[in-house]
C-alpha cells in the first residue's frame, strides 16, 4: 500500500511539474530582432524602431549627444515605452536596455550636463495602457564606432529584443 501511494504521489507531481514548465514556454510567436540604423545626430521619429517584448512595447526612437560632468561625451538615447501589463511599472522594472560600442557593453550615466535630461524617466511607474518617453545616457569609449542598442524584456524566457544602431560621426 506504501508503494502504491509514493507511486500516485509521483505520478502527480510528474504531472504537475510538466505543467508548470508547459505554462512557462515562451510563445510561438515570436517578435524578430529589428535592426534598424539612423544617424546618431539627427532626431526622427520615422526612423523609429518598435516591438513586442511581453506586455510591453518598446520603441527605440532617437539619440542626442552630451557630456556628462567629467567632460567626456555621451550619447542620450530616447524610448518609448508602453505599459500593457495589469500592474504600474517602470521601464527599468520591465525591460533590460543595454548599449555597446564594437561589442562592449558600454556604461550608463545620470550626470548629463543637457539640462533637459532626466536621469529619473526610466525608474518612474506608469499604469497600464499609457505611454512614456524614456531617456537614458551612456558614456562613450570613443567618438568613431556606431552605438548598437538592445532591448529585451527583464524577466523572460523569450529571446524577443528590439535592436537599433547609431552611426557616430
Amino acid at each position: 500500500m506504501k508503494k502504491f501511494i509514493s507511486l500516485i504521489m509521483a505520478v502527480m507531481m510528474l504531472a504537475i511539474g510538466s505543467a508548470f514548465f508547459t505554462g512557462c514556454s515562451s510563445s510561438t510567436k515570436s517578435t524578430d530582432a529589428k535592426t534598424q540604423s539612423a544617424q546618431a545626430e539627427t532626431v526622427k521619429e520615422d526612423d523609429s524602431n518598435d516591438g513586442q517584448l511581453g506586455d510591453y512595447v518598446v520603441d527605440i526612437k532617437s539619440s542626442r549627444f552630451s557630456k556628462n560632468l567629467s567632460g567626456e561625451k555621451v550619447i542620450i538615447i530616447t524610448y518609448r515605452f508602453t505599459n500593457n501589463s495589469s500592474n504600474a511599472k517602470s521601464f527599468m522594472g520591465a525591460c533590460d536596455a543595454k548599449a555597446y560600442q564594437d561589442g562592449v557593453e558600454i556604461e550608463r550615466d545620470f550626470m548629463v550636463q543637457d539640462k533637459s535630461y532626466d536621469s529619473n524617466s526610466s525608474t518612474k511607474d506608469i499604469k497600464s495602457g499609457k505611454t512614456v518617453d524614456v531617456e537614458i545616457a551612456y558614456t562613450l569609449n570613443d567618438t568613431k564606432t556606431d552605438v548598437d542598442v538592445e532591448v529585451s524584456e527583464l524577466i523572460s524566457l523569450s529571446d524577443d529584443m528590439v535592436t537599433k544602431t547609431f552611426k557616430i560621426k
